[in-house]
């Protein structure tokens, strides 16, 4: 399914997916949340959420959601097969405003506002235990100023991140740059 991904983002001149090196990542971590609860916000064409599924469990779920109407359903088609994956077209922001469900087990956020400016909640989704990741955290000089986030925007994230009460975090400085966070089991402060 990754390959397929892949090649339908090529497909459609999408350039904004997930590295190699980010969606081996996504596998790894998806594969430690055996029957796990999983959350991508910024689905673009599916590369994410197919290395996600590739890491995942026959018992774990995968709800992704993408704002973008035509990629939503780029995504839809691409992952139809898998029964454990559901594609919602939404805005990333309102769709965790009204979420009432369960926390969710591995958070992967692949845009930038609930990244850059409302971490707090999407945070707040987070299970005790649960880990909060995102790429694009190393500004690079090639990105379109219309769709990624400053110099000084990313830099502040680098810096504040670790002012966020109740996580752990690392950030990773290879490929375009990877935050991993968990939520400490038994803190209340997010």
């Amino acid at each position: 399914m990754v390959e397929a991904a892949e090649k339908r983002a090529m497909e459609e001149d999408f350039h904004m997916s997930s590295s190699r090196d980010t969606g081996q990542l996504l596998r790894t971590l998806a594969a430690s949340k055996p029957g796990g609860l999983l959350l991508e916000l910024g689905t673009g064409v599916g590369v994410g959420a197919a290395w996600l599924l590739d890491g995942m469990d026959r018992s774990a779920r995968l709800i992704t959601v993408e704002v973008h109407p035509e990629a939503a359903q780029i995504s839809k088609e691409m992952l139809a097969s898998d029964t454990r994956v559901e594609v919602l077209h939404a805005n990333g922001i309102e769709w965790l405003e009204e979420y009432d469900g369960p926390l969710f087990d591995l958070i992967f956020v692949d845009c930038s506002r609930l990244k850059y400016e409302q971490r707090s909640l999407t945070l707040s989704r987070l299970a005790p235990g649960g880990m909060f990741v995102c790429d694009d955290v190393i500004w690079q000089p090639t990105w379109d100023p219309e769709l990624r986030p400053s110099k000084d925007r990313v830099d502040k994230f680098r810096v504040e991140i670790f002012d966020d009460p109740g996580i752990q975090v690392t950030l990773m400085d290879w490929g375009p740059g990877i935050c991993i966070a968990s939520r400490i089991a038994g803190d209340a402060s997010i």
